[in-house]
C-alpha cells in the first residue's frame, strides 16, 4: 500500500513540473523564431503584438503553422514590411517545409544556414533586396519543390548544385544580376515545370541537355545576353507551352520542327538575330496563342499554317525579311493583333482577313503591298486600328469601311490610292489619327470632315485634291498634332474658322494656290508652319516672326509676303528668311532747336553706358526667346488639356478600360485617387512623381505645378516631352504619355523599382550592399547616354542637370537618365566643344544643381556639351565615395571635387576617398583596385576647371573599353598593382586627346 502511495505521489509530481514547464517555457523553434527579430530594423506592429516569449508555443503566432509535436513546420511572412537581414538561426527549424519571406525589406546575403532545413518544400524569397551569392549548400534541399530567389540583387553564376535538386519543380531566378552560363546540369531536373531565369545577364546557349527535361512546361529566358543557336533538344519537350526568348542575341535557324511535338501556346523570340525561314508547324497542336518573332532577320514566305491557326490572338512578324504574299486566314474569333510591318511581303491583302471578325488592330505598313484595300475589311467591326501606309495600294477606298465605327487610328499614307473619299466615313466619329498623303485622291476636302470631332491629326498632303480650304474644318477643335493640306491645288484664301483651332500644334498648308493674308494664323498657337510656295501677301504677323529665324524656308516662294523692319520691332530678319520688308517713314519731326539737340547730347553722354549694357540684356533675352520656337502661345494652345499615351501603351490601355473615350488625365486620376498623397514616390525641383498602376504596367507620373510660374514650368514641360520624344536609348528615360491642362501637366514614364542613384547611395537605411561591378555598370551607362545626347543624337543635347537624383535605375540596376527640362538641344553642332565668346551668353540664373554646375557656369551659360561631363565626373565621385556632393565634417563644409582632389594630391593614398566597401575589397583583388584607381582619375579629369583640358563623352567610352575593364574582379591580375600608391602626377594616367582642334571639331 504504501509503495502504491509513493509511486502515485511520483507521478503527480512529474505531472505537475511538465505543466509548470510547459506554462513557462517557450519551446525551442519559438525561441529561434524570436531571435530572428534580432537581425531585424523594422519589426511590423502585427508580429511584435502575437510573437511573445510569454507563450509557451509559437503556433498561434502571426505567419506561423506547426505540426502536432509544436514543430513549426511553415513560416508565411509574405508582404509585412519586414526591413532587415535574414539571421542564421533559419537553419534552426529543422522542421520546416514551407518559408515565404517574398514582398519585404530583406537584405544582404542568404544565409547558407538555411540549407539545414532538409525538409523544406516550398522557399519564397523573392521580391527583396538580397545580395551576394545564391549558396551552393542548397543542393542538400533535396526535399526542395519550388524555388522562387526572383527580383533581388543576387550576382555572380548560378550555382551548379542547385540542379542536384532532382525534385524541383519551379525554379524562378528571373530579375537578378547572374551573371556566366546556364549550367548543363539542368538536365538533372527531370521533374522542372517551370524555369525563369529572364531579366538576368547570362550569358552562352541553352545547354542541349535541357531536353532531358520532359515535363518542362514554361521556359523564359527573356531579358539576358545569351547567344548562339536553339539547340534542335527544345524541339523534342513535349509539354512545353511558354517559351520567351526576346532581347537576347540568338541566331541562326530556329529549329523547323518546333511544335511538331509540343502544345505550345506562347512564344515569343523579339529582338534577336535568328536567320532563315519561321519553323512551318508551330501551330501544329492549335493551341498557339502568342506568336511574337518581331525584329529578327527571318526570311522566305509566312507559312500557310499561320493562316490556318485558329488559336492564335496575337501575330507580330514585324522588321524581318519575310517576302511572299500573305496566307489565307481561316475563320479565327481570337485573333485581335496582326502586326507585319517592314518586311519585303507583296501581293494583295487578303480579303480572307474577313474571316478574323474580332480583329482590333492591322499594321501592314511599310511593305510592297499592291492591289485594292479589300471592301471585306469592312466586316472587322472591331477594328480600331488599320495601318497600310508606305506599299503601292491603288484604287478608291472602300465606301464598306465606314461599318468599322470603332476606329481609332487610320493611316494609307504613301500609297497610289485615288478616287474621292467616300461620305460613309463619317461614321468614324471616335477617329483620333486620319492619313490619307502621298496619294492622288482627288476632289475637294469633303465637308463631313467636319463631323470628325475627335480628330488629333489629320494628313492630305501630296494629293490632288482641289478647291478651297473648308470653313468648316475650324470645328476640329481637338486637332493637335498637325494638319497637313500641303502639295496639293487647293486655291481661295484661308478661312477665318481656323483661328478657331487653339490646340494645333503644326499647320502645313506650303505648295499650293492660296492667296490672301495671314493674319489668321496669328490666333493659333503653332510650333510648326509651312506656308511656302503659295500666293499669300500683306505682312508676317508678329507671333509668327519667331520662325522667321528658325524655319524661314516656311515662308518662301510667296513674293508678296512682307515682315516688320522698323525700328520697334528690335529686329532684322530681312537677311535671312527672304522677304521684302515692309515700307517704313520716319514720323521725326524737323525744327528742333539747337538748345534741345545740346540737352540731348548731354542726357546721351550720361546714359550712355546704361543705355547699351540694357540694350544688350535686351538683345540676348530676345535672341534666346526666338530660340524657344514655342513660346507663350503654345502654352494657351495646350492649357485646355492636349495630350497622348504613346501607341503601345495606349493599344494595351484601350482593351483594358472599360471607357474606350478615357484620356489620360482621367486614368491617371482614377489610379491614384485624384494624385492622393499616398502615391507619391518622389518629389523634384519641377514636380512630384505619383506612382499609377495602368492596366498591367505600373507608370510614373511627374506632375508639373504651374501656379508658381506658368511660362516657366510649361517650357520646362514642353521642353522634357520634346526631347524625350526624339530620342531613344537604353540608358535614357522613355516618356509613355503627357497631358496637359490648365493649372498643371503630366508626363508618363515607365516606373523604376529603384529608384533614383541618390536614393541608393545616401536615402535608403540601412544603406544597401553596391558592389564594384554594379557601380561601374552604372558609371559606363551612363557614359553611352550622355555619349547619345552629345554625340549620336541628329541634333547634339546637353542635359545641364546631370546628378544622381537624375539617374533612373530599373531593375536591373541599368541606369537612365532623367528630367531633361533644362536641356540644350539647338545650335550646339560643332560649336559645343569650344568656349568661344560667341557661344556664351549672360545669365540672371543658373542652369543646374549647386556641386554639379561646371566653373565657367557660375555667371555665365556656356553653350557647352564639356559641362555635361563635369557634372559626369562629380556623379563618379559619388559613385567611388558613397559621400555626398557637400561634405560637412568638423564644421567644415568641404564641396566633393575639392575633398577628393585634396587627398589624393597629399596623399596618393585611394583608400581614405573610397567607399569603406570597396577599399575593403583591394586586398583581395588587384584588378579591382586597378579599375577603381583608373575611374578615379577619370574623375578627377572629368572635373578639371579649363572644359578645354576635360574629355568628351566620347573619349570616356572608348576609356571604358580597355582591356582592365574586361576583366573581372575575381580573375588573375595582369596588371601592375602598384598604380594604387601614386600620388604627385595622378592626372598622368589617362590619355585623352587635348587638341584644341579635335575639342572644337567634334
Amino acid at each position: 500500500m504504501r509503495m502504491t502511495s509513493s509511486v502515485t505521489l511520483l507521478f503527480l509530481i512529474l505531472c505537475f513540473s511538465t505543466s509548470l514547464y510547459n506554462a513557462s517555457a517557450l519551446v525551442s523553434d519559438g525561441v529561434t523564431l524570436l531571435s530572428l527579430l534580432n537581425h531585424w530594423t523594422f519589426v511590423p506592429l502585427i508580429i511584435n503584438s502575437t510573437w511573445k516569449d510569454s507563450d509557451s508555443v509559437p503556433c498561434k503566432w502571426i505567419g506561423v503553422q506547426c505540426n502536432h509535436a509544436y514543430d513549426v513546420i511553415s513560416l508565411n511572412l509574405s508582404d509585412l514590411g519586414i526591413q532587415g537581414q535574414l539571421g542564421p538561426e533559419i537553419g534552426q527549424l529543422h522542421r520546416l517545409q514551407t518559408l515565404v519571406l517574398s514582398n519585404n525589406g530583406f537584405l544582404g546575403e542568404v544565409p547558407s544556414e538555411l540549407s539545414n532545413c532538409t525538409l523544406l518544400q516550398v522557399l519564397d524569397l523573392s521580391n527583396n533586396s538580397f545580395s551576394g551569392l545564391i549558396p551552393s549548400s542548397f543542393k542538400k534541399l533535396q526535399s526542395l519543390r519550388s524555388m522562387n530567389l526572383s527580383s533581388n540583387l543576387l550576382g555572380g553564376a548560378i550555382p551548379d548544385s542547385l540542379f542536384q535538386i532532382r525534385q524541383l519543380e519551379e525554379m524562378n531566378l528571373h530579375n537578378n544580376h547572374l551573371s556566366g552560363p546556364i549550367p548543363t546540369s539542368i538536365g538533372n531536373l527531370t521533374e522542372l515545370l517551370r524555369l525563369h531565369l529572364h531579366g538576368n545577364r547570362l550569358s552562352g546557349t541553352i545547354p542541349s541537355s535541357i531536353g532531358n527535361c520532359s515535363k518542362l512546361e514554361e521556359l523564359f529566358l527573356n531579358e539576358n545576353r545569351l547567344s548562339g543557336e536553339l539547340s534542335l533538344e527544345i524541339a523534342k519537350l513535349k509539354n512545353l507551352k511558354t517559351m520567351s526568348l526576346f532581347d537576347n542575341q540568338f541566331s541562326g535557324v530556329i529549329p523547323q520542327d518546333l511544335g511538331i511535338n509540343s502544345s505550345i501556346v506562347k512564344l515569343d523570340f523579339t529582338n534577336n538575330k535568328f536567320t532563315g525561314n519561321l519553323p512551318p508547324s508551330l501551330c501544329f497542336q492549335k493551341k498557339l496563342q502568342v506568336l511574337n518573332m518581331g525584329s529578327n532577320r527571318l526570311q522566305g514566305n509566312i507559312p500557310s499554317d499561320v493562316g490556318r491557326c485558329t488559336s492564335l490572338s496575337m501575330l507580330i512578324l514585324s522588321e524581318n525579311n519575310f517576302t511572299g504574299s500573305l496566307p489565307v486566314f481561316e475563320s479565327n474569333m481570337n485573333l485581335k493583333y496582326l502586326h507585319i510591318s517592314k518586311n519585303n511581303i507583296s501581293g494583295p491583302i487578303p480579303p480572307s482577313l474577313e474571316n478574323c471578325t474580332n480583329l482590333a488592330a492591322i499594321n501592314m505598313s511599310m511593305n510592297k503591298l499592291t492591289g485594292l484595300i479589300p471592301f471585306a475589311l469592312g466586316k472587322l467591326v472591331n477594328l480600331t486600328i488599320l495601318d497600310v501606309s508606305h506599299n503601292n495600294l491603288e484604287g478608291p477606298l472602300p465606301p464598306q469601311l465606314s461599318n468599322c465605327t470603332k476606329m481609332d487610328h487610320f493611316d494609307v499614307g504613301f500609297n497610289s490610292l485615288n478616287g474621292s473619299f467616300p461620305s460613309s466615313l463619317r461614321n468614324w466619329t471616335g477617329i483620333t489619327t486620319l492619313i490619307l498623303r502621298e496619294n492622288h485622291f482627288t476632289g475637294g476636302i469633303p465637308s463631313f470632315f467636319s463631323e470628325l470631332s475627335k480628330l488629333r491629326e489629320l494628313q492630305l498632303g501630296g494629293n490632288l485634291i482641289g478647291g478651297t480650304i473648308p470653313p468648316s474644318l475650324g470645328k476640329l477643335q481637338k486637332l493637335f498634332y498637325g494638319l497637313n493640306l500641303s502639295s496639293n491645288g487647293l486655291t481661295g484664301v484661308i478661312p477665318l474658322e481656323l483661328g478657331q483651332l487653339q490646340e494645333l500644334q503644326s499647320l502645313d498648308i506650303s505648295l499650293n494656290n492660296l492667296t490672301g493674308n495671314i493674319d489668321v494664323l496669328a490666333q493659333v498657337p503653332l510650333i510648326e508652319i509651312n506656308i511656302s510656295y503659295n500666293f499669300l501677301y500683306g505682312l508676317v504677323p508678329t507671333s509668327l516672326c519667331k520662325f522667321l529665324d528658325s524655319s524661314s524656308s516656311s515662308f518662301l516662294g510667296n513674293p508678296h509676303l512682307n515682315v516688320s523692319c522698323s525700328p520697334s520691332s528690335g529686329l532684322d530678319w530681312t537677311n535671312t528668311c527672304n522677304l521684302k520688308p515692309c515700307p517704313y517713314q520716319s514720323t521725326d519731326h524737323k525744327g528742333i532747336s539747337a538748345l534741345v539737340i545740346l540737352v540731348i547730347e548731354l542726357g546721351s553722354s550720361l546714359f550712355v553706358s546704361a543705355i547699351l549694357v540694357a540694350l544688350l540684356l535686351m538683345y540676348l533675352r530676345k535672341k534666346e526667346m526666338k530660340n524657344d520656337v514655342y513660346g507663350e502661345k503654345w502654352g494657351s494652345a495646350i492649357e485646355r488639356g492636349a495630350g497622348r499615351i504613346g501607341f503601345l501603351y495606349n493599344e494595351e490601355m484601350r482593351f483594358l478600360t472599360e471607357n474606350q473615350s478615357a484620356s489620360l488625365h482621367e486614368i491617371v486620376m482614377e489610379a491614384t485617387d485624384n494624385l492622393n498623397d499616398q502615391y507619391i514616390i518622389g518629389r523634384g525641383a519641377h514636380g512630384i512623381v505619383y506612382r499609377a498602376q495602368l492596366g498591367y504596367t505600373t507608370f510614373a507620373v511627374k506632375k508639373f505645378a504651374f501656379e508658381r510660374n506658368k511660362r516657366k514650368y510649361l517650357h520646362i514641360m514642353r521642353k522634357e516631352i520634346e526631347v524625350l520624344g526624339g530620342i531613344k536609348h537604353r540608358n535614357l528615360v522613355s516618356f509613355a504619355g503627357y497631358w496637359i491642362g490648365e493649372n498643371y501637366g503630366m508626363v508618363l514614364y515607365k516606373y523604376m523599382k529603384n529608384g533614383s542613384l541618390h536614393d541608393i547611395l545616401h536615402e535608403k537605411y540601412p544603406p544597401p550592399p553596391l558592389s564594384w561591378s554594379i557601380r561601374l555598370n552604372i558609371a559606363v551607362g551612363i557614359a553611352h547616354g550622355l555619349k547619345y545626347l552629345h554625340h549620336d543624337h541628329t541634333t547634339p543635347i546637353v542635359h545641364r542637370d546631370i546628378k544622381p537624383q537624375n539617374i533612373l535605375l530599373d531593375d536591373q540596376m541599368e541606369p537612365l537618365i532623367s528630367d531633361f527640362g533644362t536641356s540644350l538641344y539647338r545650335n550646339l553642332a560643332e560649336h559645343s566643344y569650344s568656349q568661344s565668346h560667341s557661344w556664351k551668353k549672360l545669365s540672371t540664373y543658373v542652369v543646374g544643381t549647386a556641386g554639379y554646375i561646371a566653373p565657367e557656369n557660375a555667371y555665365v551659360i556656356v553653350q557647352s556639351r564639356k559641362s555635361d561631363v563635369y557634372s559626369y565626373g562629380v556623379v563618379l565621385l559619388e559613385l567611388l565615395t558613397r559621400k555626398r556632393v557637400v561634405i560637412e565634417e568638423e564644421r567644415n563644409v568641404t564641396g566633393l571635387v575639392s575633398w577628393v582632389s585634396s587627398i589624393w594630391l597629399e596623399t596618393g593614398k585611394i583608400e581614405e576617398i573610397l567607399d569603406p566597401d570597396i577599399a575593403n575589397a583591394f586586398p583581395n583583388s588587384g584588378v579591382l583596385a586597378r579599375q577603381v584607381t583608373e575611374v578615379l582619375l577619370l574623375a578627377l579629369r572629368c572635373t578639371k576647371r579649363k572644359p578645354r583640358e576635360r574629355p568628351t563623352m566620347k573619349d570616356i567610352t572608348s576609356f571604358y573599353q580597355k582591356n582592365i575593364f574586361k576583366l573581372g574582379c575575381n580573375d588573375v591580375d595582369m596588371v601592375n598593382e602598384d598604380v594604387i600608391d601614386v600620388a604627385p602626377q595622378p592626372y598622368s594616367v589617362l590619355t585623352f586627346s587635348t587638341n584644341p582642334v579635335s575639342d572644337t571639331q567634334e
